[in-house]
């Protein structure tokens, strides 16, 4: 997508004509970008407390890169990162309007710790799809039905072609119901806290079972025609260069899910998905210097090679100007990825360790993947 030539168009206008046509022509494209790209919605779009616009971190790049890596691959990615640093607000808050301006007709499905959280997560989304302008103008046509299936736990989207019987948005506390419901996003939100992981010990296997149990079978299936890609002719035909939308499910690949959280325990549901087959987890932790982050990928499949962090960032911003991106790349402190494989995972986790060895072998490499080297 190229920028409009404003300076072409502005022929014989003055300054402050041309600086205006310059400026619409700048909206224009970012707002084209915005549509496409979730890393350019949010700076278009997301605002932060003070009410400005949001700059993204090298951080909350690498996350929109790992969620377009691992649903391209058919893997459900997680994010594990500390408190604070934006994972509910980018991944929870912000990603369903985007997903409905696109897809009106999917479901999503958002899963907290307790249905208080649950309810705060629905009016946040309620507020950016009703109250933001910025919304409105990437996506003018998208908007919230009334009738029964507005309520404070779940609304729907006006156009929705999907099922009639279940709203766009529901959400729900972990232990909450589920049953019957057919999901096309489910957005597991900070399931995992004090009180499910450390005061009541017996709840850390429940937990992981109401997952398993409940809320995962109810995700649809994935695409059959593009195998879950999202693009047709599935994986073959974007490594050729030939990324198009699949028809059937118009690019979004079938059931999906996006976990974000922070650990608390060895045994409790974030570990368990470490070492768990198609899942990917992006693992972020303060470095030992406390001017950056650490990052470890886990569930990588064998024979798949991760993207470096260059790549990654890439991965999550495909509008951007790569060089751009990348300059400001060199400015952020980023320490490093590794790719675990399962055992080394497990391992980890019944240690109650985060922290890898250096002789850890990424799956299906040699060696570990070091983004800076």
């Amino acid at each position: 997508m190229r920028k409009y030539d404003a300076e072409a168009a502005a022929k014989g206008l003055t300054n402050r004509e041309r600086g205006a046509l310059d400026v619409a022509a700048n909206l224009t494209w970012r707002t084209q970008a915005a549509r496409a790209d979730f890393s350019e919605y949010l700076e278009l779009v997301a605002l932060d407390p003070s009410g400005h616009p949001v700059k993204q971190g090298m951080i909350h790049r690498t996350w929109c890169g790992h969620v377009n890596w691992c649903w391209l691959h058919g893997l459900h990615p997680n994010l594990v990162a500390p408190w604070g640093a934006g994972k509910t607000t980018q991944c929870v808050v912000e990603r369903p309007p985007w997903v409905f301006g696109s897809h009106p007709q999917l479901r999503v499905a958002v899963v907290c710790n307790i249905d208080t959280n649950a309810k705060l997560r629905v009016a946040a989304q309620e507020r950016i799809i009703h109250t933001r302008r910025q919304t409105q103008l990437v996506f003018p046509d998208l908007k919230i039905a009334g009738g029964k299936q507005h309520s404070e736990f779940s609304f729907s989207i006006e156009g929705s072609t999907g099922s009639k019987v279940d709203p766009s948005l529901r959400a729900w506390g972990l232990f909450g119901g589920g049953t019957g419901s057919r999901v096309d996003l489910l957005l597991p939100d900070d399931i995992v806290d004090m009180n499910n992981a450390i005061k009541n010990p017996t709840l850390r296997q429940k937990a992981i079972d109401q997952m398993d149990n409940v809320w995962f079978p109810r995700l649809e299936p994935p695409c059959s025609a593009c195998d879950g890609s999202g693009v047709a002719g599935g994986l073959v035909a974007h490594a050729a260069g030939n990324a198009v939308a699949c028809p059937v499910c118009l690019g979004w690949g079938g059931g999906r899910s996006l976990g974000v959280g922070t650990m608390w325990h060895a045994k409790d549901y974030w570990h368990d998905r470490l070492r768990r087959p198609g899942f990917c987890t992006l693992l972020q932790k303060v470095d030992r210097t406390r001017t950056g982050y650490e990052t470890l990928v886990f569930g990588v499949p064998k024979g798949l090679r991760y993207p470096t962090l260059d790549e990654l960032v890439m991965w999550g911003n495909p509008t951007a100007d790569p060089l751009r991106l990348l300059t400001r790349l060199r400015t952020e402190n980023v320490e490093r990825v590794r790719c675990l494989n399962a055992a080394r995972a497990e391992q980890d986790a019944t240690a109650g360790r985060s922290r890898p060895a250096a002789k850890e072998l990424a799956a299906g490499a040699s060696d570990p993947v070091s983004l800076f080297g």
